[in-house]
């Protein structure tokens, strides 16, 4: 009902990652999980910011709140240091969201957690 109402006048919100790859990696390209809080509708009050004509405190009346996902990033091969990929995630129940990740190569072999920011 809300996307109904609200259908053409939102934008997708922008979420920020880093994610961390060997050199290996890197080069050959690779599918890293990605721990993410993307948006999605208040379970407590169903997206409408309030209950019983007061305000929502679990989404403090906005009626959205931060549910965090595992996403699978696919990297392509010869990705560089620095590289800003950017993907669409429109996950079951949630407004579309971009994801905005950032690469960081590494010269160890093993896997530096990714780390996430909203903004």
């Amino acid at each position: 009902m809300r996307d109904w109402h609200l259908a053409g006048e939102e934008t997708p919100r922008t979420v920020h990652a880093q994610i961390s790859l060997s050199e290996r990696e890197a080069r050959d390209g690779a599918v890293i999980p990605l721990r993410a809080a993307l948006p999605a509708t208040c379970c407590a009050c169903g997206g409408r910011g309030e209950t019983w004509m007061e305000r929502c405190e679990s989404c403090n009346g906005c009626g959205d709140a931060f549910v965090s996902r595992e996403i699978w990033v696919r990297t392509p091969p010869d990705v560089v240091d620095g590289a800003r990929l950017r993907f669409t995630v429109t996950p079951p129940a949630a407004p579309t969201t971009q994801l905005d990740v950032t690469v960081a190569i590494r010269a160890s072999g093993w896997r530096v957690p990714a780390r996430v920011s909203r903004r």
